[in-house]
């Protein structure tokens, strides 16, 4: 345990992370609840202090099925991240699905809604699915709608529609923005930028794009196999997986062809979704 404690210092884990680890070992199985415990006996342990402002206390509406609703937001790297002599700026841009919290980051040099729309394409891809509903906050990179002097919007004159709307007309699905300067109303993957601060950009460095791209790809494919906590303590795999299936048993859709040949029959799984395989 202190080994995992120390490791989770230098490298950022969580508390899950380490009991996803500590039963990895031959012969060791520990709940979760167990390996806090001891985790807590130990010297030097920092527990997590939650935020305790709230804004709102209502509970949100999250949709049963994967591909109901994607949260999309952008998140700027850091500078302190980028090596000596490393010029410009760079932005993450994750798509989030809500019921499975299952996401991908696409990253950019650019801040603009032709990067948005390359990387709905690469999360389209990436999910096997699209989205039938895409939630933004109200930024030039989701919106060509400028900001009137009295407060509010006003919209931009223009012919047609932007291509990003262009998009969600090609693709049939529909784009929602939250109320202005309320990031809450996109809790999600609000928090999940969270933890890619405390856990990926803290430690981060790189030398170029292709090189974040590259690191940001195993942070990602890490955060997808590790266990969450709302989900009762399973993967956001797992649970796309799960809610894939039960989609397909109730309904006979299937939402994602790629993942059809995953299914032996209406109610099983191949065995290369063994529940235990968590770490990269």
């Amino acid at each position: 345990m202190k080994c995992l404690r120390d490791q989770a210092k230098r490298n950022g884990c969580s508390s899950v992370d380490i009991w996803v680890r500590l039963n990895g070992f031959e012969g060791c199985q520990a709940s979760y609840s167990t390996a806090l415990r001891r985790l807590k006996r130990l010297d030097g342990h920092e527990p997590y202090k939650r935020n305790r402002k709230e804004k709102h206390d209502k509970k949100c509406h999250t949709p049963e099925n994967p591909g109901d609703k994607w949260q999309i937001d952008v998140k700027y790297v850091p500078s302190e991240c980028k090596a000596p002599g490393l010029e410009g700026r760079f932005y993450q841009y994750t798509y989030l699905d809500e019921a499975t919290r299952k996401r991908l980051l696409h990253y950019a040099s650019e801040h603009s809604m032709h990067e948005t729309v390359e990387g709905l394409k690469k999360a389209i891809a990436f999910f096997g699915y699209k989205p039938k509903e895409m939630q933004t906050d109200n930024g030039f990179e989701f919106s060509d709608r400028a900001r009137a002097k009295g407060g509010g919007f006003s919209a931009v004159y223009r012919d047609g529609p932007n291509f990003l709307e262009r998009f969600c007309l090609e693709i049939g699905g529909r784009h929602k923005f939250i109320r202005p300067r309320a990031p809450e109303h996109n809790g999600k993957v609000e928090r999940s930028h969270r933890i890619d601060q405390e856990r990926f950009c803290r430690p981060l460095k790189f030398y170029s794009l292709a090189d974040l791209a590259a690191q940001g790809a195993r942070w990602n494919k890490r955060c997808n196999e590790t266990p969450r906590m709302a989900p009762k303590m399973k993967s956001p795999n797992q649970v796309e997986i799960e809610k894939l299936r039960k989609l397909m048993q109730g309904t006979g859709e299937v939402r994602c062809q790629t993942l059809l040949k995953c299914f032996t029959s209406i109610g099983e799984l191949m065995p290369r979704f063994e529940p235990r395989i968590f770490l990269i």
